[in-house]
């Protein structure tokens, strides 16, 4: 029988502030996610010992949760993609690292490390064919799809070197795309030969070389799948990514509070998401600052699905059994590195120089 707290550990979630709020504690104990993902807004900027501050949350969250493996994410990329206060050292784009990039992947790893994270949404696995694209743009390590797969196969080996789980995205490609999944429903209306000869090919290095977590795009291929984005498509996350590239393990969806997702009411996001293949359900950063108000509905959907039929027992089975295989992953990565002081790593001489190297070069 699959119990409630089962379908809680499908959800990584956001949270409301800097501080662990008594509502936002009451519903991680209610919910008990497999993990969360910090945002700006989680940090206290104004507080120069804001490190001690996210100590303090982290800690407050396990409680609430009760998982001492929990996943603690972020989006860590570098350029734009950089959410922490100084002195946590920004990287430029992920484009300009050039022959430098197993160096700063492994920095901006090592930093994630000493402040508790152990999952890290990077890398971009895009392939940057469309030159006006701005959502993902200087994202991309390359508009040459076999330089993007090398360069990010390099990035995820040092990322997990450095102690933190890597994550690959957005499959099946989001770098040809004018819209930004953020805003809208991005179309790519491309044929699967196309995708195989440009957007699959850093996936499929990626997945080659052990990738353990893959996040799926808001955007949809009309060619593969007429009705739903990747999302939400079995056809793509299932048949293509399982099937086709021979995937064996967990998918997290892009954040399904986007407004690429929002064809799909909020409530039904979560059934439609695990019934096409996803995992784990990422619910983080909604425009009213309550990311578990919204997992509780998603949370309430599933077990209507459940009662319904329209979400399968085997759905949610495969679902909790790769999560759990996830944190155990990301627990272990970690298990083997030595936890260094924060003033020694973060921030330090060593990666502010490389910085300037890597914007010389």
């Amino acid at each position: 029988m699959i119990e409630q707290d089962d379908l809680g550990s499908l959800f990584l979630t956001g949270l409301g502030g800097s501080e662990l709020s008594t509502s936002d504690a009451r519903l991680l104990e209610q919910l008990r996610p497999s993990g969360v993902i910090l945002f700006k807004h989680n940090f206290k900027f104004d507080c120069l010992d804001w490190q001690s501050a996210l100590e303090r949350l982290l800690n407050d969250v396990r409680s609430a949760v009760g998982r001492q493996d929990l996943l603690v994410s972020i989006d860590h990329e570098g350029g734009r993609v950089h959410r922490f206060p100084e002195p946590v050292t920004r990287f430029p784009a992920a484009v300009k690292w050039g022959d430098l990039a197993k160096d700063a992947a492994s920095s901006m790893a090592s930093e994630l490390f000493c402040l508790g994270f152990n999952l890290s949404f990077a890398p971009v696995l895009d392939v940057l064919s469309e030159p006006t694209n701005t959502v993902i743009g200087d994202r991309a390590f390359s508009s040459e799809p076999l330089a993007a797969a090398e360069k990010a196969v390099e990035v995820m080996k040092s990322i997990e070197q450095a102690g933190v789980m890597a994550c690959g995205k957005h499959f099946p490609g989001h770098g040809a795309t004018f819209a930004d999944s953020h805003e809208e429903l991005p179309v790519l209306d491309v044929s699967l030969e196309t995708l195989a000869g440009r957007e699959l090919i850093p996936f499929k290095s990626a997945v080659d070389s052990g990738l353990r977590l893959v996040m799926s795009a808001h955007v949809l291929y009309p060619q593969l799948d007429s009705d739903n984005p990747a999302t939400f498509s079995h056809r793509i996350m299932t048949n293509l990514l399982r099937g086709e590239l021979g995937y064996e393990h967990a998918v997290v969806s892009d954040d399904l509070e986007m407004l690429g997702a929002a064809g799909v009411p909020l409530g039904e996001r979560g059934v439609h998401a695990l019934e096409a293949g996803v995992d784990l359900l990422l619910v983080g950063n909604p425009s009213d600052k309550q990311p578990l108000q919204h997992a509780s509905l998603m949370h309430q959907g599933l077990l209507k699905g459940l009662e319904s039929g329209k979400l399968s027992d085997a759905a949610v089975v495969r679902a909790i059994e790769n999560v759990r295989k996830t944190r155990v992953y990301a627990s272990s990565l970690g298990s083997s590195q030595a936890k260094q002081k924060h003033a020694a790593i973060v921030g330090c001489e060593a990666h502010r120089a490389l910085c300037e190297k890597i914007a010389r070069s």
